[in-house]
């Protein structure tokens, strides 16, 4: 798998998809989504120099039950009208034998905890590329609580993205 030309790609908001599931106390599932506010991708010429920077909208998160949405906005969760985006800011970019690894830290709620995505796709297109990742996160790490019918204390998180170039760099070679 090999990462997109070198520039910096704009993350195609209607294109890109943010979805999680979670089991709560019941060990029933509880999936839902989370909406793009902005996010970039600045490749460079050596990948460890790669640098990624993704915002989400915090009440934005849609399970499909309303009420429990309306819960998971409020300052025991995720403290949308005072914190209003969840963003990652990347610090390493490491191949492995069959995926990247994009290492950064999370920031939700006023919390902020390391985070490894693990990048399992890249497929260049006309425009940019595409690419499909996926993170497991533990929910106490932002203090948030687990709660029968709303979440539990693991969320795997599914990264479907559309980027598109805004950019190219020059090349340092």
């Amino acid at each position: 798998m090999t990462l997109p030309v070198p520039g910096t790609y704009v993350l195609d908001r209607a294109e890109t998809r943010i979805r999680f599931a979670t089991r709560h106390v019941f060990g029933a599932p509880v999936r839902g989504t989370f909406a793009l506010v902005a996010g970039d991708v600045v490749v460079a010429d050596r990948p460890e120099g790669t640098e990624v920077h993704v915002s989400l909208d915090a009440a934005s998160v849609d399970t499909g039950l309303k009420i429990r949405d309306r819960q998971l906005r409020t300052r025991r969760f995720l403290d949308a009208g005072r914190q209003p985006a969840l963003t990652f800011s990347s610090t390493a970019l490491s191949r492995g034998p069959e995926m990247w690894t994009l290492s950064g830290i999370l920031s939700a709620r006023g919390f902020v905890s390391p985070a490894d995505v693990l990048i399992s796709s890249i497929a260049p297109t006309s425009v940019g590329f595409t690419a499909r990742a996926t993170a497991r996160l533990d929910t106490r790490d932002f203090g948030l609580p687990s709660v029968p019918g709303v979440l539990g204390h693991i969320l795997d998180c599914t990264f479907e993205i559309t980027a598109r170039l805004a950019t190219v760099r020059p090349s340092l070679t």
